[in-house]
């Protein structure tokens, strides 16, 4: 998968570019269990944690960019209270794109290739998977935005906000 990744982003940094800027992200949200695997492999009703997300990405032109984001989420709630808790990690390459709706307000939405680890105790269960997301984001500086969206990567939804830095 680490592969997959690396290829993904040294195709996407081979893009020509008129108006190249990098930028940095940093979120807090919310994680939901959107299936059954979970429960299963770990023997519980786990509902719905915290998570927090770091990433960075390279904006090409106004519209497409590429991204890279890690997200960490913390224990899930869970309701049978019976085998502990579970935490995940992501690491997951998009390529995104934007549409501008006024100078201040714009869509996005994002495809892309994830790896997800979850924990518990001693045990862990990983895997790689499409991803996905979409969102709304708000320029609030020059070189600051809000973004509110939706990511799914397995059976993992998370709902949240971003600060978006650009340099």
């Amino acid at each position: 998968m680490k592969k997959q990744l690396c290829g993904m982003a040294i195709l996407l940094a081979g893009v020509p570019v008129a108006h190249a800027e990098p930028y940095f992200m940093l979120g807090y949200g919310q994680a939901e269990n959107a299936g059954d695997r979970i429960n299963k492999q770990f023997k519980g009703d786990f509902t719905k944690a915290t998570s927090i997300t770091a990433g960075a990405g390279y904006e090409y032109d106004s519209r497409i960019s590429a991204e890279l984001e890690y997200s960490y989420t913390q224990e899930f709630d869970n309701k049978a209270n019976t085998t502990g808790s579970v935490k995940s990690q992501a690491l997951a390459a998009y390529a995104v794109y934007r549409s501008t709706f006024n100078d201040f307000m714009y869509g996005k939405l994002r495809v892309g290739l994830g790896y997800q680890q979850l924990k518990m105790n001693n045990r862990n269960e990983d895997g790689q998977d499409l991803a996905a997301g979409a969102g709304i984001g708000f320029k609030i500086l020059d070189n600051l935005n809000l973004e509110i969206g939706y990511d799914r990567l397995q059976e993992i939804r998370h709902y949240g906000a971003n600060l978006v830095f650009h340099f």
